[in-house]
């Protein structure tokens, strides 16, 4: 018999315990009733190696297709015939501790995938703040040029000939709507970008 593992296996068969029992249905086949106990044997045996594994989701779909099974064979004729011989063949006690094993398995199933479900919840929070980080530093880099670029197009429109009164148009550093400066000597917008003629 194999040794018990100290940690649970990782998650692997699905993200919840309801898509976990979708795992574990059986289908009634034309078979006799002898071939469904060994069946129900070998099921029990891999379940009982699979919780020693710590492999606590397989454990959970086989413990729970033993009792699938175990009702299948509790339905059949022969079976009512030979009640005693066949729950000594099954084994009193495994129905009892497949039962129990999947209840236990489930609460913990139950815990970890939601665990799961929050930690899968805090990392793509994480990563949209990270995209959103990311995509500031590069609005500022670009507001950065660009408020370096208007004022070198403020300051050749001052180098013109003409010292007449204009307006003009000057993006705003902080990303607010365009300003409209009227200037004769020295004038500052809201967005403190100095105008000189």
């Amino acid at each position: 018999m194999p040794a018990v593992a100290s940690v649970p296996k990782e998650l692997y068969l699905s993200s919840s315990l309801k898509d976990l029992n979708k795992k574990t249905e059986v289908k009634p086949e034309k078979t006799s009733t002898k071939n469904y106990i060994h069946s129900a044997q070998k099921i029990f045996k891999t379940a009982e190696e699979c919780r020693l594994d710590r492999d606590e989701e397989r454990a959970y779909v086989l413990y729970m297709k033993y009792v699938a099974v175990y009702n299948l064979i509790k339905k059949r004729p022969d079976f009512k015939q030979q009640q005693d011989y066949y729950l000594s063949i099954l084994g009193p006690a495994n129905i009892k501790k497949a039962i129990e094993e999947a209840e236990r398995l489930s609460e913990s199933l139950k815990l970890r995938y939601e665990e799961a479900e929050v930690r899968k919840q805090l990392e793509e929070k994480d990563r949209r703040e990270e995209e959103q980080l990311q995509q500031q530093k590069r609005q500022e880099m670009g507001r950065e040029d660009s408020g370096a670029a208007a004022k070198r197009s403020v300051e050749n429109l001052l180098d013109s000939k003409t010292k007449t009164q204009r307006v003009l148009q000057v993006y705003c550093v902080n990303a607010g709507p365009v300003c409209q400066v009227t200037y004769l000597e020295e004038v500052h917008c809201h967005c403190k970008v100095l105008l000189r003629q």
